[in-house]
């Protein structure tokens, strides 16, 4: 296929009904000759326009494989489904404020809560020591780095599958682990109160 030739299909996705037109008429124009020429052989006027319909084969096929020639199918059933739906939304204000209106907070709330927990996950991820070492930060940050709950955990973990430690070894990061939990806790009921 040529730049020309998809051009050329692009252009009639805007003028549409020129080919459509032209084509119509082109098949009908080819039944009408073929039906005179059955008419000549004397068949009756009924019975030659369903043998040039038979001889031709499915009209709406022949418009179909011909439209493929200068349109994108894909392209024009999107098209027609965007006219549509923006119809039946133009028809029904109501349902469209219920829709615009969901979505805006929808999105709005997704977006709001994945920053939320990127800005709490991300500096745990980086500094908890799951993707690369803890120890290669600064050691002003380390005192915060061991004070995040997945490096207890994290630390808690190597320290029982490597090396075996007992829970009473593990006493500090589950001292971490029960201090943010009373901390979370704690938040929780001083934001979220039930009434």
């Amino acid at each position: 296929m040529t730049l020309r030739h998809e051009l050329a299909k692009l252009g009639a996705l805007f003028r549409r009904q020129k080919p459509v037109d032209d084509l119509a008429e082109e098949i009908h124009a080819h039944l009408a000759i073929e039906e005179q020429d059955n008419l000549e052989r004397g068949m009756a006027p009924d019975e030659a326009h369903y043998a040039a319909l038979r001889q031709f084969g499915n009209v709406t096929l022949a418009q179909e494989r011909s439209g493929e020639v200068w349109r994108w199918n894909s392209l024009e059933i999107l098209w027609r489904d965007v006219r549509f739906v923006l119809r039946m939304l133009f028809k029904n204000p109501g349902f469209t404020a219920v829709v615009v209106l969901s979505l805006a907070l929808g999105i709005g709330a997704n977006t709001a809560i994945f920053s939320l927990m990127n800005a709490v996950m991300l500096p745990m991820w980086i500094g908890s020591g799951v993707f690369f070492s803890a120890q290669r930060f600064p050691t002003v940050m380390q005192p915060a780095i061991k004070a995040l709950p997945l490096t207890a955990v994290i630390d808690a973990l190597r320290a029982s599958m490597l090396q075996g430690a007992s829970l009473a070894q593990l006493m500090p990061q589950v001292a971490i682990l029960c201090g943010w939990l009373v901390v979370c806790f704690g938040l929780a009921l001083k934001l979220f109160r039930w009434r």
